[in-house]
C-alpha cells in the first residue's frame, strides 16, 4: 500500500526504517548537537549548585529541629555549609550584640585570626 501526500491524491515516497535511523544518528554529530551539549553543561551547573544549596538548607533545618534551642550546633552547621558552598578555606560566623561582634562559630581559621578572636568580642572601628 502506498502512502498519499497530504496536499493531493498523488503518492509520496515512504522512507525506510534504515534511512530514519541513519538520519537520527547523523543528527547527534551535527553542529547543533555540540550546541545542545553546551546548553546542558550551562544549565547543569546552576542546577547542581541549587541542589547543593537545597541539601545544605535541609541539613541546617534538621539540626535546628534537633538542637533543642541550643544555637551553637546550628551556627556550626550554617558555617560548615557556607564555607563548603563558597569553597572557602576558612570562615567565621559573627553574632552582633549591640555594638560588639562575637564569633559565634569558626572553622579552619588561620592562627593569627584565631588568636585575635580569643581576646574577646570585636568592636568595629579603625583598630579592628
Amino acid at each position: 500500500m502506498r502512502r498519499r501526500s497530504r496536499a493531493g491524491g498523488e503518492a509520496s515516497k515512504a522512507r525506510s526504517r534504515k534511512a530514519l535511523k541513519t538520519k537520527c544518528r547523523d543528527a547527534s554529530t551535527s553542529p547543533t548537537a555540540s550546541i545542545h551539549q553546551a546548553d546542558v553543561v550551562r544549565i547543569g551547573r546552576p542546577l547542581s549548585e541549587a541542589r547543593e544549596q537545597l541539601k545544605a538548607t535541609s541539613e541546617v533545618l534538621r539540626i535546628i529541629s534537633s538542637s533543642g534551642g541550643e544555637p551553637r550546633p546550628v551556627f556550626q552547621a550554617i558555617l560548615e555549609n557556607a564555607t563548603r558552598l563558597c569553597e572557602a578555606k576558612f570562615g567565621a560566623l559573627w553574632r552582633v550584640d549591640g555594638e560588639t561582634f562575637h564569633a559565634a562559630s569558626t572553622q579552619s581559621l588561620p592562627p593569627a585570626m584565631a588568636k585575635y578572636l580569643r581576646r574577646g568580642p570585636v568592636r568595629p572601628g579603625r583598630a579592628s
